[in-house]
């Protein structure tokens, strides 16, 4: 066995296990430069589970072509349409449990060292409970920068998370701990997406790292960007109206609701306070009034903590 050989062996059997949870869907167009970018991590010892959900295009054959050619190890699991948050708990499920746990999009890039970097801040896969995290380089379908995502000025903590998800799940990194407290509750009904869920568990029952560091070029390849407006005032307005039509606030008090519902007393009783200003935002006007004057649960930047206040005084 050469030296090259030999070190990547010594590696492989001492760097804490990673498997890489995929989910896919339709996802021809962009799904061969991801999984490359996977497949050309620096960190040697990872594997993947794919798990395809009900796609109609060739993205299966894409799949099938990976899982016999990759020099990582590959399984696909091939699924019905859940819908992305269901399909990602399923692969959540099937993750080993000694394993440290990665998500994955179908139309990113990952940065070469964005399994060491994320290994490097998370540690042993059985510590408490604690998820990693990062900033974004997002970019157009074409893969030119357009902007980086925001730069958060505070820590993560459970307050925060209530009203507002740092954790974007394709640059999640997360322990077996935490994978087995997201499990035990069971799969939620009210959660808004599975990235926050693990966001709020994380909070709740360990801790959560967020790297300001890039690891991913983001794709977006939509209308993305068609109607931005450009003035500040017209920017803040433009989100007020945006959360009111999409009813964001009932959501976030239905997250929080399951969130107490399902880990009851295991909560501190700060944790639970939060939950119940929250909860109390939408109801009598004293109530609201009491929302706007806390400074508990608020979001990262002062601009969207009024933007939440003043979306939860129109709310009816």
């Amino acid at each position: 066995m050469g030296g090259r050989a030999k070190l990547v062996m010594r590696r492989v059997l001492t760097d804490p296990p990673v498997v890489i949870l995929l989910s896919t869907f339709n996802g021809v167009p962009f799904l061969d430069q991801q999984l490359q970018s996977i497949v050309d991590q620096s960190y040697d010892n990872l594997s993947l589970i794919i798990r395809d959900d009900g796609s109609t295009d060739r993205t299966l054959q894409i799949l099938a072509e990976f899982e016999r050619t990759a020099a990582r190890p590959v399984r696909i699991i091939r699924g019905s349409n859940r819908g992305a948050m269901a399909s990602f708990f399923a692969l959540i499920a099937e993750a080993p449990s000694d394993h440290l746990i990665m998500l994955s999009d179908q139309d990113d890039i990952w940065c070469r060292d964005k399994v060491a970097r994320a290994v490097a801040h998370v540690g042993a896969p059985d510590r408490p409970p604690r998820l990693y995290c990062s900033r974004l380089k997002i970019v157009d379908r074409d893969l030119h920068e357009v902007r980086q995502s925001p730069l958060w000025p505070r820590p993560p903590q459970f307050e925060n998370a209530l009203v507002e998800n740092l954790a974007t799940g394709c640059t999640i990194a997360f322990n077996s701990a935490l994978r087995d407290r997201v499990l035990a509750g069971g799969l939620p009904t009210h959660a808004i997406m599975h990235d926050w869920w693990l966001y709020l568990v994380a909070t709740a029952f360990g801790d959560a790292i967020y790297d300001p560091q890039p690891t991913i070029r983001y794709r977006i390849h939509g209308q993305n960007a068609v109607g931005l407006p450009v003035g500040r005032l017209d920017w803040f307005l433009a989100k007020i109206r945006r959360r009111l039509k999409e009813r964001t606030l009932p959501k976030l008090q239905a997250q929080a609701a399951e969130f107490e519902a399902v880990f009851g007393d295991a909560l501190t009783p700060e944790n639970r306070a939060a939950i119940q200003l929250l909860r109390n935002a939408g109801g009598r006007f004293p109530d609201r009034i009491a929302f706007v004057r806390q400074t508990t649960v608020t979001r990262q930047f002062p601009s969207d903590t009024w933007a939440l206040k003043l979306m939860q005084l129109l709310e009816m």
